[in-house]
């Protein structure tokens, strides 16, 4: 269905059983493109059993679309709509594939919740390259992405990038899970996906990230829960990312990573969130896993908040890392959890820091009050490391940095369940931690009231509990 008008109002209808098939078709469900609408309402619509099949050589340069809501407008209100059993496959040089996608690229307002999209399968391995956003915003305005559902993505095209929410402005409240990459050796065998991709000034809190992994034979492939690398101010707090793995054996060298957060460019306030379960098991990799990567320049603060990683591979070097530091990035660290029990292989360490270079000049002198742990100090088990220089303790580690961490403390913090998934890495109220009173109160440059839970933080107002402030995401 095609759109141009001023006003657009779809609701309540189904859309299904349709398919599409050519040399190189186009499946669009709804479509109003033109950026001069003033209205476009989208609402309790529901689009199931949709079919798109290409049948052109992968060589031929061919590219097919499919999109259920592909919108514009100054005014754009996408809400409780189901997508459900979307199919893309045959033969393609290269596919975009959209469960709601807006093409504004002015400012305007936009709203997308409460949709669920579900049981979307682009997984085929006749097409060269391939992208899909489940939800793509606009890049300027207004704009809400809250209380979606989006779960059981399949993609299995080569070369791909592959997101949950590819947007800007308030993502808050989705729910994000069970995406999956499957590729084999063929073509551009590289792909990746991201739970949720900035793309604009953002706020991404109290989403759920989880079960997104990739399994393939190809040559590469990349797993962030969150990725926010564009020259953008961005507050990422009180997000759940966990159980993400990478399962690529390659050609002989598996090169499949996973971060939990990777970060870069702008100014990015990082707090209260909740890191663990992060798996790449045949990788081959000095740093194959990482809790939060600060991957290049830019301004990241990280407060409060929790890391624990405990994974393993095959490959034989193996390293990971709880937080990693580009030292071109200016990073301050207060109050944060970070616990790195992974098991390293040949000469991978297992490093609850690890930094680029030898500089320090980036690292802020306001950063303290840390939970630095990485099992057993040994040759491989690592508090601090950069390439150049290795600390096994604490002690030697504060001694580098001074006057930084000077408070910062090391430990297993006990938490509610590390030993049956899923996780439960709420400090436990019942063992004494170092963590209970070890922080310091953040007013700025943010000003961080609450944990994750809610629960109000030593220091403000309302606060009832007793001592100082606590490291990590969540009061005891």
């Amino acid at each position: 269905m095609l759109f141009r008008s001023a006003t657009v109002n779809i609701n309540n209808n189904t859309f299904s059983g349709i398919t599409s098939n050519g040399y190189a078709p186009d499946l669009y469900a709804i479509l109003s493109s033109v950026t001069t609408t003033v209205n476009f309402n989208a609402g309790n619509n529901t689009f199931s059993g949709l079919t798109l099949t290409g049948a052109s050589s992968i060589y031929n340069g061919n590219t097919i679309h499919a999109e259920m809501i592909g919108c514009a407008g100054q005014n754009v209100n996408c809400h409780d709509n189901l997508i459900d059993n979307i199919t893309l496959n045959g033969w393609c040089a290269t596919t975009y594939c959209y469960g709601i996608h807006c093409y504004n690229s002015s400012s305007s307002n936009e709203t997308y919740t409460g949709n669920t999209i579900r049981n979307f399968n682009t997984s085929n391995y006749n097409i060269a390259h391939g992208n899909s956003d489940m939800i793509k915003t606009g890049t300027a305005g207004t704009i809400i992405v809250q209380n979606n559902q989006i779960y059981n993505i399949q993609a299995g095209t080569s070369g791909s990038v592959n997101t949950g929410i590819n947007g800007m402005g308030q993502i808050v409240g989705n729910q994000v899970y069970d995406l999956h990459l499957d590729m084999v050796e063929n073509f551009q065998a590289v792909g990746c996906y991201y739970g949720i991709l900035e793309s604009g000034n953002t706020t991404i809190t109290g989403n759920q990230l989880y079960n997104i992994w990739i399994s393939t034979s190809a040559e590469a492939g990349n797993i962030m829960g969150i990725k926010a690398t564009g020259n953008f101010t961005t507050t990422i707090s009180k997000n759940s990312i966990s159980n993400l793995y990478n399962t690529v054996t390659g050609l002989g060298t598996a090169t499949g990573t996973v971060d939990g957060m990777n970060l870069a460019g702008g100014t990015k306030y990082v707090y209260n969130n909740f890191i663990f379960d992060l798996k790449a098991q045949n990788a081959n990799l000095a740093n194959a896993v990482t809790g939060i990567n600060i991957s290049a320049s830019g301004t990241p603060d990280i407060y409060y908040n929790t890391v624990f990683l405990n994974t393993n591979s095959t490959g034989a070097t193996f390293g990971t890392s709880a937080i990693y530091v580009n030292t071109a990035a200016t990073v301050e660290m207060k109050n944060n959890n970070f616990i790195n029990l992974s098991i390293p292989n040949g000469g991978g360490y297992t490093c609850a820091c690890r930094r680029s270079s030898t500089t320090l000049t980036s690292y802020s002198a306001g950063s303290n009050n840390n939970n630095f742990y990485a099992g057993t100090p040994g040759l491989y088990r690592l508090i601090y490391y950069d390439d150049t220089n290795s600390d096994q303790t604490l002690a030697a580690y504060k001694t580098r940095v001074a006057p930084r961490d000077a408070n910062s403390i090391t430990e297993n913090t006990p938490f509610v369940n590390t030993s049956t998934e899923p996780y439960d890495i709420h400090i436990s109220p019942t063992i004494p931690t170092q963590c209970e009173s070890a922080g310091i109160r953040i007013t700025s440059p943010v000003a961080i009231g609450d944990d994750y839970d809610g629960n109000i933080r030593q220091g403000e107002v309302g606060y009832t509990g007793t001592g100082s402030a606590q490291i990590g995401r969540a009061h005891v």
